[in-house]
């Protein structure tokens, strides 16, 4: 599986410009996968363009549970 991410480390939520940059690097790199990484949050019409073009987004709250299950299992 290839994949294409976007990591963004913001103070304020992340836009659809970083969602589209995913969508257009998956044609790029011919991709299956795209995700963008936030330590913040998205905006409403970041989220509704992720989900037209099936881009998983994960923010800061997902990371934190990410880090408490890899925590767990150590």
């Amino acid at each position: 599986i290839k994949c294409v991410i976007q990591a963004k480390f913001y103070n304020n939520p992340v836009g659809n410009k970083a969602v589209q940059e995913v969508v257009a690097s998956i044609g790029m790199y011919k991709a299956s996968k795209g995700i963008v990484v936030t330590n913040s949050t998205f905006t409403s019409s970041a989220i509704e363009l992720a989900q037209a073009n099936n881009i998983e987004l994960v923010d800061g709250e997902k990371i934190e549970e990410y880090k408490k299950i890899i925590i767990d299992k150590m």
